[in-house]
């Protein structure tokens, strides 16, 4: 009677799965994938990429057409677009520049440059900057100028069985106004510098790359303003806007030629077909601190918009991601940077908000650029504290070296303390700082 039983069960349940399949199968039959359609999103921008930077926070700029000519310096001859001469600064041209420039109140400022990369290496350019003649932090050293890549053509390929084929990426002749930031990107706030009052020389050093550069700014800090502050700038919410929808796989533009598109076959995401490979998410390549999505796209309607990001979190078991999100290259408010995304082993909808209700984004009409960036902004002072508690810890190891000679004699005792008192205080202060941070 039991193995009766058992049999019916084994039967009823692979009769489920069979029909769980095939109702799978039919029903992907009707699934169909309008290749047409697979070029990307809506709107690509039109050559030439330049918007004139426009912070309102500048304080004083350089510029660069004056610069060339005051220095007897040949400008580049194909300026992309810039409105203006630019300086063509390649491996011919000499590694360290100065700048001089008025600044009109002492203070504490920062800096942007407008950029554009001319190489094809996948390395990232980088600079080291000193202002009147000081390394004033050493965040300022080995900055990062990440270049945007774009994909070469906006047709999709496929193979000869139809499977979607990644495409070719090419530096983007796009220019950037680039707030300078630390090596790692561990603070989504720029390295900022103390200027005096009257001039000052900035020096720049070329480490690595070759890039196009325009005029560079002066900007006075300013701290990201909380949502509700935010939402002030607008009056009341504008529910009328429609909705917009962007494809994950068709940024505009990465700026590391690691991030990857990736195909998953689950009817969660778009496009999906269950005969052939489509590209429809981005993998997990996209997880190292500053890596950027960017997204262009055009509003028709003025008003309020909501995000919502479907995404899926399960490369580490109950960790959560972080990422800062960008409108037009501004982090709108604070609550946007290093933006939660909690584990989540299925494709889950992340509409950007709060305990407080969903954010509300205002957006004119016209173009716009969405960008996401990794970040690990939470974790910024936690990396510092290591790095102190291990440059502690081998200023800790040459005193005791001084103290015994460097000689390791298993037959002599030391009474530590008695000649470095402070042993067992920085030893607990490390145990717990490190426990803390654990």
């Amino acid at each position: 009677m039991a193995n009766i039983l058992i049999r019916k069960g084994l039967l009823y349940f692979l009769g489920i799965c069979i029909t769980i399949f095939v109702l799978t199968f039919i029903t992907s039959g009707f699934i169909r994938v309008n290749v047409e359609n697979m070029g990307g999103n809506s709107y690509y921008p039109s050559y030439p990429l330049y918007e004139a930077y426009a912070d309102e926070n500048i304080v004083q700029s350089i510029s660069m057409t004056d610069y060339l000519a005051d220095n007897d310096i040949t400008p580049a001859l194909d300026a992309k677009g810039y409105d203006g001469s630019v300086l063509d600064w390649h491996g011919e041209m000499p590694d360290t520049l100065s700048f001089l420039i008025d600044v009109p109140v002492a203070g504490t400022y920062s800096l942007a440059l407008d950029f554009l990369s001319s190489t094809e290496s996948v390395k990232p350019n980088e600079i080291t900057v000193l202002i009147n003649d000081e390394l004033q932090t050493d965040s300022a050293e080995n900055m990062q100028l990440l270049p945007r890549w774009a994909t070469e053509t906006e047709e999709v390929r496929f193979d000869s069985y139809h499977n979607q084929i990644l495409a070719r990426h090419e530096s983007a002749d796009h220019w950037s106004t680039i707030q300078l930031r630390d090596q790692l990107f561990l603070d989504v706030e720029p390295v900022t510098f103390d200027f005096v009052a009257g001039i000052n020389e900035i020096t720049i050093t070329r480490e690595q790359g070759e890039f196009l550069l325009g005029n560079i700014h002066i900007v006075e800090p300013d701290e990201l303003k909380a949502y509700t502050e935010y939402r002030t700038l607008y009056g009341p919410v504008d529910t009328n806007a429609v909705s917009l929808v962007l494809e994950a796989e068709e940024y505009t533009y990465k700026n590391s030629i690691a991030i990857l598109p990736g195909i998953e076959k689950s009817p969660s995401v778009s496009p999906f077909s269950s005969e052939n490979n489509y590209m429809n998410i981005i993998a997990s390549s996209f997880s190292d601190t500053g890596n950027r999505l960017t997204y262009a796209f055009e509003v028709e309607t003025e008003g309020d918009y909501e995000i919502t990001l479907k995404y899926k979190n399960d490369t580490y078991s109950n960790r959560a991601s972080f990422r800062n999100i960008y409108i037009d290259d501004q982090i709108p408010f604070a609550e946007l940077a290093d933006y939660k995304f909690e584990y989540a082993s299925k494709w889950t909808n992340e509409t950007l908000g709060d305990e407080e209700g969903t954010y509300k984004i205002h957006l004119d009409q016209g173009v716009h650029y969405l960008a996401l960036e990794a970040s690990s902004g939470v974790f910024a002072d936690d990396y510092r504290r290591i790095l102190e508690i291990i440059d502690e810890i081998s200023e800790y190891s040459l005193e005791l070296k001084r103290l015994t000679g460097g000689e390791s004699d298993v037959n002599r005792e030391w009474d530590i303390e008695s000649f470095l008192p402070d042993t067992s205080e920085m030893l607990s202060v490390w145990n717990d700082d490190l426990e803390s941070i654990y």
